[in-house]
């Protein structure tokens, strides 16, 4: 079960946008792998991971999702909060609402600490999909602050 069914966070019968947590935008989705079938997850949205999906460790390993070590990439990420081991491969396909997008580029994290074995949600969603899926653009205005 992952956190977009154990309610974690509000849930909703017409949309996948969730506003869980001010500052930050939630959808609850679907990943379809060869291995498993359909996943339900809640992902956040990250556009300041340059990748289109990462997977938490817990979730990873919940669903048993980790693709065996022939059909994927060992791959160490880089961010504000230090590096991390993941491993990248395909998943068939995943749903955001009525859009579904084939073969989406993952990131199965392999962490043992940090953010990447959160269980308060099940991944991110980067701007490689955002930007070419659906042409998000963002601008930054300043606030009151």
């Amino acid at each position: 079960m992952g956190a977009a069914e154990d309610g974690r966070a509000p849930t909703e019968e017409h949309s996948c946008v969730k506003g869980w947590r001010p500052r930050w935008i939630f959808v609850h989705t679907q990943i379809v792998s060869s291995k498993r079938g359909n996943v339900a997850g809640l992902f956040m949205i990250d556009t300041g991971f340059m990748g289109a999906l990462l997977l938490h460790r817990p979730f990873v390993q919940q669903n048993e999702l980790l693709p065996p070590e022939n059909e994927s990439t060992p791959f160490e990420l880089c961010g504000i909060g230090g590096g991390s081991s993941t491993r990248m491969a395909q998943l068939e396909s995943l749903r955001l609402g009525s859009v579904e997008i084939g073969s989406p580029v993952t990131m199965f994290s392999q962490a043992k600490e940090g953010n990447l074995v959160s269980t308060d949600y099940d991944g991110l969603i980067g701007c490689d999909l955002t930007t070419i899926q659906f042409g998000v653009r963002l601008f930054a205005k300043p606030n009151d602050r």
